[in-house]
């Protein structure tokens, strides 16, 4: 019995599916049968939905990759609804990537992945990290061609990630033909800029101007969150949720502090010098980013989950560290949906 429980990913599967459950009541806590409506239209939600209906009609929008609000104008043609789409989308990508971690890194580890709350909670509202997160684990445990056209779809879904290329060196090491499809991709990218902006670098001049992101010191990063406290009050976030900087630059430093413990953890345990400098091209940029991008942190972690693999050995020492562990994932999860609604988590 013990082995059929971890030799299928139900398990994982299960879990997952109640922490999105989690994800529903908070959403409907706060705003009653209109839930759905409000799940869909949240924070860049609603950006992805205005390039699926109307394409790049503002020039912010270029910050957004294509792929995911392709995906929901072909999907609408059957459901008839852009928000709903949107919706399908993300989930179904979700439990694709919570399936494939079982594939590939075993029912600990898909347990581990599967439940982590920012994870829950940005693969149930429309957003496209878990497109991202489905490509990239295909890239990191496919070999050749495959994982080559893999990576070269999560860069096209999430331009960010082509930070990560010099990591995959390591990965295809003399065969750098592989680089080809992720290489042609960004530059199909940096055409279609240049064709429908007048500069194929829109992409960062976007992020500059709208987002304030640029690359800075770790201080100026601090100064940056420390500095915007008017402005996150009376722009954004609802009167009955006041958060100070102090506790998302705190934050910041929780959630590096634990992804840099977990890669450390995951390298001493499997020695696997790739995927350690993959998810290290990850976490170190962040240190580094000014701007909006620098409260999105927790959600920029996500790609480098293998860093989470380290603790799969503390979490499944025990059977009470696991139970524990899946108690502060859920309230986690409520907690972090919460924020996101009220004072943008991200």
């Amino acid at each position: 019995m013990k082995r059929n429980y971890y030799n299928t990913p139900l398990f994982p599967l299960l879990l997952y599916t109640l922490e999105k459950i989690i994800v529903f009541i908070v959403f409907y806590l706060i705003f009653g049968n209109l839930f759905i409506s409000k799940m869909v239209t949240n924070w860049d939600a609603l950006d992805y939905l205005s390039i699926a209906q109307y394409g790049y009609s503002n020039k912010f929008l270029y910050a957004f990759s294509p792929l995911f609000p392709f995906l929901i104008r072909g999907l609408t043609f059957l459901t008839s609804s852009y928000p709903l789409s949107s919706l399908i989308i993300t989930n179904i990508f979700g439990y694709i990537f919570v399936f494939l971690a079982y594939k590939y890194y075993g029912f600990k580890g898909s347990l581990v992945l599967s439940t982590f709350p920012v994870f829950v909670l940005y693969s149930t509202i429309p957003y496209s990290d878990d497109i991202a997160l489905t490509f990239l684990i295909l890239s990191l445990n496919l070999e050749g061609w495959l994982s080559s056209l893999s990576l070269a779809g999560a860069i096209a879904t999430f331009y960010n990630l082509a930070y990560t290329l010099p990591s995959f060196l390591l990965k295809y090491r003399r065969k750098i033909w592989y680089f080809i499809p992720p290489l042609v991709v960004g530059g199909i990218i940096l055409i279609a800029f240049w064709i429908f902006t007048g500069s194929p670098l829109t992409f960062f001049s976007v992020e500059n101007k709208y987002w304030y992101a640029y690359f800075t010191t770790p201080w100026c990063q601090a100064e940056w969150i420390l500095n915007c406290y008017d402005h996150f009050i009376n722009t954004f976030f609802a009167p009955c949720f006041h958060l100070s900087p102090l506790i998302y630059l705190l934050r910041n430093y929780a959630f590096l502090a634990f992804y840099i413990t977990g890669t450390i953890l995951f390298y001493k345990k499997y020695k696997n010098a790739f995927l350690t400098l993959y998810s290290l091209s990850i976490i170190l940029p962040l240190f580094f980013i000014h701007g909006w991008p620098s409260i999105s942190l927790p959600r920029l972690l996500l790609p480098a989950f293998p860093s989470l693999l380290g603790y799969v050995d503390i979490i499944f020492k025990r059977n009470a560290y696991t139970l524990i562990y899946i108690i502060i994932s859920f309230f986690l999860t409520f907690f972090f949906t919460e924020w996101q609604v009220l004072a943008f988590f991200a």
